[in-house]
């Protein structure tokens, strides 16, 4: 017996120990891998063992260093549906599904929870049955949040971004593969939180930037901080939070809603949008990454006419210039879709019409939902010609449409226009001004009257237009 139990001594201690190997927390159960572009993993061992890891039919050997270990797979672009990684032959298995990663960012619009908003009980209806998986990025705040850092089905917690959830629904019905959207929000922030402080360094307006992010610091320190939330008193400080750490993971595009905090600081927006744009795509080692942005909706009277005091349109605008300056990107026309509030209780059309312009804009399956967008000018004597793309050439007019088109000349008085359409351009002039300098559309707050709009009612961008002297010509074409 003695001789029995030294010999069993004897193997065990011969024997190795099997190493500990761990993932990295983010490679969960159920996330979602984007389809057609490398998945990098990573995690810890105890040793410095090989050791095989697969995944939808690669097999590779990792051999730690220093107790770090990482690999990559190239996932195929046809491949989707749930896949298992397989650590050291089942030692560790997670169960992951393929398909297009969607990030969803901005402040309150984007950030209301699917138990906050009105037409819930479509959305969930809409969720039914369907691979959408959902992930929230914690935010910087007090409050627990027991939700955030792990992948979960998407009716599995009422909290997450509902315009969000509308949009992978949506999107879901037209593409059929799973869909993992990534919910990285805060309210009341500005754009300057969500840029790197590498590119915020380099803009015209940086200055202007720190300027007001420390004049809301000293404000705060007069008057008592929220208590559920930190202070965001510096750029960059929620891209360093939560958009950075996400740059590991591929994602097939970016939903934006953002810009009702910056209604005074309009002037600059459409350079610090774009700005955003072009520093997440280096992030993301991207540079054709899409971009849908959606356009502030119409907020409070609903009323015809011309608001030049109208910080909002001043805003659409801005996004309007960011996103025709930053291919791939679409925007995502919402001014009719306001109730008069700043936080718009449906939410179920606001993802709808961003899946529309997704799918043009990504997947370019021919829909008649890509707006069309006003790209150049041309004037001929009193009348501008305003050419449009987009949208199948569709532009079509309300009664009202007048008094929402107006243009100015060189003593900056503004007058109703008339308006013609034809084919893909619109006309205008006024009989007061016979050297035309500017020309704004639906520029207030809530321009629902009178709209230009495109097939299935969906409007045309509100724009404002300077008119140069290289868009002049010499001979008049136009009969009214």
């Amino acid at each position: 017996m003695y001789l029995c139990f030294l010999f069993l001594l004897t193997q065990s201690l011969a024997a190795p120990a099997l190493a500990q190997i761990e993932l990295a927390s983010h490679i969960q159960d159920q996330m979602v891998v984007q389809r057609g572009a490398p998945w990098k993993i990573s995690g810890t061992s105890s040793d410095n063992i090989s050791f095989d890891v697969e995944f939808g039919g690669q097999l590779i050997k990792v051999r730690p260093s220093e107790g770090q270990w990482k690999a990559q797979f190239n996932v195929p672009s046809d491949l989707s549906g749930p896949v298992h990684l397989i650590i050291d032959g089942g030692r560790l298995v997670r169960k992951v599904q393929v398909g297009d990663v969607w990030l969803c960012s901005g402040q309150s619009n984007m950030a209301l929870g699917l138990g906050g908003v009105a037409d819930k009980n479509e959305i969930i209806q809409s969720l039914n049955g369907k691979a959408i998986y959902i992930f929230q990025v914690a935010k910087p705040i007090r409050i627990p949040q027991p939700n955030a850092g792990r992948w979960m089905k998407a009716l599995s917690w009422g909290g997450f971004s509902a315009v969000c959830l509308a949009f992978g629904a949506s999107l879901y019905d037209r593409i059929n593969v799973p869909i993992g959207l990534i919910d990285a929000t805060l309210g009341a922030t500005w754009i300057e939180s969500w840029i790197s402080a590498s590119s915020i360094s380099i803009a015209s307006s940086a200055q202007a930037a720190i300027a007001r992010f420390e004049n809301a610091a000293k404000q705060r320190k007069i008057k008592d901080l929220r208590a559920d939330t930190y202070g965001i008193d510096k750029p960059s400080q929620l891209f360093d939070l939560m958009i950075a750490p996400l740059g590991k993971q591929a994602i097939k595009g970016v939903l934006w809603y953002q810009g009702e905090g910056d209604g005074r600081n309009g002037t600059n927006y459409a350079e610090l949008l774009s700005l955003l744009i072009k520093d997440w795509r280096t992030r993301w080692n991207n540079p054709q990454l899409p971009f849908i942005v959606m356009q502030l909706p119409g907020f409070g009277v609903p009323t015809a006419g011309l608001d030049l005091g109208s910080d909002l349109a001043l805003v659409r605008d801005a996004q309007r210039i960011a996103v025709a300056s930053s291919a791939p990107a679409g925007l995502v026309v919402s001014v009719d879709l306001g109730d008069g509030t700043m936080h718009p209780k449906k939410k179920l059309p606001f993802g709808q019409r961003a899946s529309n312009i997704a799918f043009e804009l990504v997947y370019n399956k021919g829909s008649e939902s890509f707006i069309p967008m006003p790209t150049t000018m041309d004037i001929t004597g009193d009348t501008v010609q305003i050419k449009f793309e987009g949208g199948k050439a569709c532009l079509q007019s309300t009664p009202a449409l007048p008094d929402t088109i107006f243009i100015s000349g060189e003593d900056h008085r503004w007058y109703s226009a008339e308006v013609s359409i034809r084919d893909s351009s619109i006309y205008v002039r006024s009989s007061q001004v016979s050297h035309p300098v500017e020309v704004r559309y639906a520029w207030s707050n809530y321009p629902l009257l009178g709209l230009l709009t495109c097939e299935g009612g969906i409007p045309v961008t509100p724009f404002g237009l300077i008119i140069s002297n290289d868009n002049r010509n010499q001979s008049v074409g136009m009969t009214w």
